[in-house]
């Protein structure tokens, strides 16, 4: 059987810091990361470890190894790309992918996924048959690295201590959060075509929710700069953007789009008005039934009366509530996670979140995290919350990390 290394379990070091689209170093389909910052640091979980092994697994499930496995890689393929991070005293190197195919693993019986894109959940007696066509490559939809003989034989005679094996026998990805992501199922859940209604209210200058954090090459200005921009235009963007930001909001109807077949236009809009959950350009509204299930629980928030037009068929429902919770949490470390931001500063994907601890032990029913538009809703209420109803909640610990394109979630849709 191929080795295979695992790059989560057990982690040596923690989450790399201040890195934004760090799913770029999971992934096969790997984009050139520019501007990688000196700063760049990683934390530090097992002191003694980092002193005696080679291979460092990571909360961020990327390839980090010593000065020692970074020279035998190298000697085996000179085109492979390291970026230098520093783990307390110490430099570590982050490895970028070889690879842009992989290798499926096999296990017994059908392992299950999560919700947030293809990554297996847990899986018994998993292994490689196939050697991967570079030196390393990934192992399809887990966090194993698959290593090429010609690289394992390298490590060996260079004394490598790594956790290179045939099999892993009990695999868990993650641990289990209590809280869901609030998010739609249907395609019909989704209004593209949003109608302001009224003035939009004044607002000062609020800085870039992620601060220090919000990196990414696509920025032509300061991050401060290009969010306050958006605050003030009168767009979809801004309202989302003002909805990310905790600050008042203009009042809005919503639209579905107009290019729809005209064989499915009655069961687009059947699935639109059965829905209770729908976003708004990002901006989360809910259903009068599920506002009420809210507020049987206790749950604090503000709801705004909202409407949805289809232009279509000239129906129009007025049942639906923007959803403004009261408790705004930092349950999100953003220095630590992983989001897609557009030129402008928006939020375009959420590609790994990192919880943290005091989230695991809350029990406040509904909360929306600090920063951002998303809405957790505790796992005690959640149940009523079918795909039935338009929903499509998302565990929290579905989405700690990404490693494919299509992996993460729109955080505008």
């Amino acid at each position: 059987m191929t080795k295979i290394i695992d790059l989560g379990t057990n982690p040596v070091l923690g989450r790399l810091n201040a890195i934004n689209r760090k799913h770029r170093l999971r992934s096969k389909h790997y984009k050139e990361i520019e501007n990688w910052p000196d700063s760049a640091s990683i934390d530090v979980l097992d002191a003694d470890a980092l002193t005696s092994v080679d291979h460092y697994p990571c909360q961020d499930e990327i390839f980090v190894v010593s000065k020692k496995l970074r020279d035998v890689l190298q000697s085996v393929d000179d085109d492979v790309v390291f970026f230098e991070a520093k783990a307390g005293d110490a430099v570590v190197f982050v490895v970028a992918p070889v690879s842009n195919s992989d290798v499926m693993y096999q296990a017994e019986g059908f392992p299950p996924y999560n919700k947030s894109g293809y990554s297996i959940l847990s899986a018994s007696n998993l292994h490689v048959e196939d050697q991967p066509d570079r030196m390393f490559c990934p192992v399809r939809n887990s966090r194993f690295l698959a290593l090429s003989d010609e690289l394992v034989q390298a490590a060996e005679a260079a004394g490598v201590v790594w956790s290179a094996v045939d099999q892993i026998p009990e695999f868990i990805a993650a641990r289990p959060h209590p809280y869901l992501i609030l998010r739609g199922g249907y395609a019909a859940a989704s209004a593209d075509i949003i109608n302001i209604t009224s003035v939009w209210p004044e607002i000062d200058e609020s800085p870039h929710p992620l601060g220090e954090n919000a990196r990414d090459d696509k920025f032509k200005k300061e991050p401060d700069e290009a969010w306050n921009a958006l605050l003030q235009k009168e767009t979809n963007d801004s309202l989302f953007a003002r909805y990310a930001s905790g600050l008042a909001l203009p009042s809005v109807t919503a639209a579905l789009d107009d290019d729809c077949a005209k064989s499915k236009q009655k069961k687009r809009w059947r699935e639109a008005k059965a829905a209770q959950f729908m976003s708004l350009q990002g901006v989360p509204a809910v259903g009068t039934e599920t506002k009420e299930h809210f507020e049987n629980a206790g749950v604090e928030a503000t709801f705004v009366q909202t409407s949805l037009h289809d232009p279509l068929l000239n129906e129009t429902r007025d049942d639906l509530w923007i959803l403004q919770p009261t408790h705004v949490v930092d349950w999100i470390d953003w220095s630590k996670s992983d989001v897609g931001l557009r030129f402008s500063g928006i939020y375009d994907e959420y590609l790994g979140l990192h919880p943290t601890e005091e989230s695991y032990e809350s029990t406040i029913p509904v909360v929306r995290v600090a920063g951002s538009n998303i809405v957790l809703v505790h796992e005690s209420i959640a149940a009523e919350l079918g795909d039935d109803k338009g929903f499509y909640m998302t565990p929290l610990h579905h989405c700690f990390v990404s490693r494919n394109l299509d992996d993460g979630f729109n955080a505008t849709r």
